[in-house]
């Protein structure tokens, strides 16, 4: 049995937020008898996350905060009141959210409770022949509540106004319950006769899950400091949700192996899932596998002192999903049953008798085709050990095709009136490679033994549309030939250093300057410090032409997406009981262009009125007396708004956000035994060790985390990743 608990304050100084765990594992096996053997593996997970401010917790106060909130506004007044408004301009400060948490009782808690037991009784039937049976149970709970508050500011002493962003008193409540059995039964045989190995396996895996959703809200309650709906006084809502699955599936495994030097394997699994209609639920999904130890050969005992073992193999075979994968960033329908046709309903605002009328819109189209997409992956490796074992070399390379992807059957213009089918009318090959290198060796130093070891892994991958209904290859949707990712956008020759050179320059750029040209005055006109768009066609103007491959107007490829080699650092070490230990690992390239609300990259540019300005900005900032700034002579919006230069894709500010992190160090010590059992411990180490210690990236601030864009694009406006710095003891008894 193992556990751990867990709590962590976040960095807010006032009502700030907190995190709590608790996890419990056990693992028992018994040998009831000699031929059976019942096991169960037991994990529990509760969470708990409290947070203040707006709904969802504390990542959205960091974003609100830095809107409306220019740093000479303070969020007090002199008599400690909250701010909200100074009646000099149309603005807000902070769109009252310093008010909000000032009050100290909005806010909400996220709670997970997390089990997983899984129960297996194994028989051996008779010599090399098992039967496993296993059962498991799981579920998914999140119980969570919001409070949402009256908060009040006052701009005359002793008037208090209620601040109109945060003028409701209601409390929330969301229960969601995610049950889970999978049932597996499977026997495997193997046998060896004179120079043979033989083994199969054969079983059947069975699959169900149910998602429920309880939400319900109550208004106006009669305490601050409780929470419960039977307080409430006030409007009473409540809403559901439910939706189920399952999965059935057949599948075996025969392994042959001759001397230890010819392997082959072969795979099949049959599935079936509920997500697709009758007739279609089935698809059959086989692969091959094949390796040949070279280094077992006769031929090669010449070589075997330098290489110890040498092995080459080869796959093929074939996968299937039946859940909607992310298709360029789209995300196909994520329904559970995709071939049924569904009838929302809405409520009209029209009222008769006294009642909001109940309406049905008609189904969206559907596909009545729809099955399993197959991802059919062909596969070269080579795995050495050279040097009397000290170094390691493992090497994958590989071609994925990926047939019958969720998509959207075909591009069709906006009169079509309805959402596009999902179809299974997508294809795309991927190619990319696997590498990991190894050293380990050890030597005396000292008279005692050194150790040390040392790894690096490194993977990439690159894919390209093979298949997609887009005739016209327009470039906002995925088109024949299109890699993954790839990103469009302007080419900047620089910026006009001279009013007269401004003026004189004959390409028409409306299309990015219409930000610009609503400016008042002079300001209006294009001048020393803007921006010089290429005109890459040579038509007089900027434009993106037809917006398709073939008429892409001054639009070229600016960068992808994608992360591009993925790698990885490892590092042990272990003298006389100190032992250490180092992980790094990074993106070596990433493309982002800075979305409108980047605060913490545009600054001003986006909002002027923004809270947070990075050090030094004014250094960027093109002015005569710095012609060769970053970035353009100032202007308001001009990131946030359409129409704003900034806000066109440019590759003058696209960013690379590769990274290369140091993600945890450990120096230990385990104290002698001599001197641990003096006072009946077996074993005792200290530790320190660190997270997050350093980063290095390429991205061009230091106040946004390029680690953040590794699963989503959220303009660098997240929650702080925390440097953690702590000691501990492992004390065996």
């Amino acid at each position: 049995m193992s556990g751990s608990l867990f709590s962590k304050d976040g960095i807010m100084r006032i009502n700030t937020d907190n995190f709590k765990s608790y996890t419990l594992r056990s693992k028992i096996n018994a040998q009831l008898t000699p031929w059976l053997k019942v096991s169960n593996n037991t994990q529990y997970f509760d969470s708990r996350y409290k947070y203040p401010g707006l709904e969802g917790g504390a990542n959205s106060n960091f974003v609100a905060i830095t809107v409306h909130a220019l740093p000479i506004y303070a969020p007090r007044n002199p008599d400690g009141t909250p701010t909200y408004n100074t009646l000099k301009n149309n603005y807000s400060i902070g769109d009252g959210l310093f008010a909000n948490l000032l009050k100290g009782v909005a806010g909400g808690e996220q709670r997970v409770h997390e089990l997983t037991t899984i129960n297996t009784v194994e028989l051996s039937l008779a010599k090399n022949w098992n039967l496993t049976a296993n059962h498991s149970y799981s579920f998914y709970i999140t119980d969570d509540w919001y409070r949402s508050a009256v908060a009040t500011y006052s701009i005359q002493p002793g008037i208090m106004t209620t601040v109109p962003n945060y003028n409701t008193d209601q409390l929330k409540k969301t229960f969601w319950f995610d049950p889970q059995n999978v049932v597996n039964v499977f026997s495997s045989y193997n046998h060896t006769f004179g120079k043979h190995y033989v083994s199969a396996m054969a079983g059947i895996n069975y699959e169900t899950r149910k998602h429920q959703v309880l939400a319900g809200s109550r208004k106006n309650l009669l305490s601050e400091s409780l929470n419960d709906l039977n307080l409430g006084t006030g409007e009473q809502l409540v809403n559901g949700g439910a939706y189920e699955y399952e999965l059935f599936g057949a599948f075996f495994r025969a392994n042959y192996d001759y001397l230890g030097k010819y392997l082959l394997e072969v795979n099949g699994r049959l599935d079936g899932t509920s997500r697709f209609g009758s007739g279609r639920r089935n698809g059959f999904f086989p692969s091959v596998s094949a390796g040949w130890r070279i280094s077992e050969e006769n031929f090669f005992e010449s070589a075997r002192n330098a290489v110890n073992n040498l092995k080459i193999r080869a796959s093929y075979g074939t996968l299937g999903n039946q859940l909607p994968p992310k298709f360029n960033d789209n995300p196909a329908s994520s329904s559970f049953y995709p071939y049924i046709p569904m009838m929302p309903t809405a409520q009209s605002s029209w009222i008769t008798n006294g009642q909001k009328l109940q309406y049905v819109s008609s189904p969206a189209p559907i596909s009545a085709g729809l099955t399993w997409e197959s991802a059919t992956t062909s596969n070269i490796g080579l795995d050495a050990t050279l040097l009397k074992n000290r170094l390691n070399i493992s090497f994958d390379g590989y071609i994925r095709n990926t047939t019958g992807i969720l998509v959207p059957g075909q591009v069709l213009p906006s009169v079509y009136g309805a959402t596009v089918p999902t179809q299974n009318a997508g294809n795309i090959r991927t190619k990319g490679f696997e590498l990991t290198l190894g050293w380990a060796d050890r030597f005396n130093i000292g008279g005692r033994p050194f150790s040390y070891n040392v790894s690096f892994v490194v993977s990439d991958s690159k894919s390209k549309v093979t298949k997609y209904d887009n005739p016209n290859k327009t470039l906002s949707n995925p088109y024949i030939g299109q890699v993954i990712g790839e990103m469009w956008g302007y080419q900047i020759d620089g910026m006009f250093q001279s009013n007269e050179e401004a003026q004189a320059y004959k390409v028409d750029q409306t299309i990015v300057n219409k930000q610009r040209l609503s400016a008042p005055g002079d300001w209006s006109k294009l001048q020393a410090g803007d921006l010089k768009f290429a005109d890459l066609n040579g038509d007089g103007k900027i434009d993106q032409g037809a917006n398709t491959l073939g008429d892409h107007g001054d639009l070229k490829k600016i960068g992808n997406n994608r992360a591009r080699y993925r790698y990885g650092i490892n590092i042990g070490a272990s003298w006389n009981g100190f032992d250490f230990s180092a992980l790094a690992q990074g993106i070596l390239r990433k493309n982002w262009y800075p979305g409108n609300n980047a605060d913490k990259f545009w600054g001003p540019y986006s909002r002027p009125y923004y809270s947070f300005i990075p050090e030094d900005f004014g250094k960027d900032i093109w002015t005569p007396e710095n012609p060769n700034a970053y970035f353009p002579v100032l202007r308001g919006y001009t990131a946030l708004n359409a129409g704003g230069d900034l806000n066109a894709a440019n590759d003058r500010y696209i960013q690379n956000v590769g990274y290369l992190r140091l993600k945890n160090v450990v120096i230990g010590y385990t104290v002698p035994e001599k001197i641990s059992k003096m006072v009946r411990i077996p074993r005792a180490r200290i530790y320190i060790s660190g997270e997050n210690l350093l980063t290095y990236t390429p991205l061009r601030s230091k106040y946004i985390d390029p680690e953040a864009f590794d699963g989503d694009a959220t303009n660098g406006r997240t929650y702080p990743m925390s440097k953690t710095i702590s000691a501990g003891l492992n004390i065996t008894f």
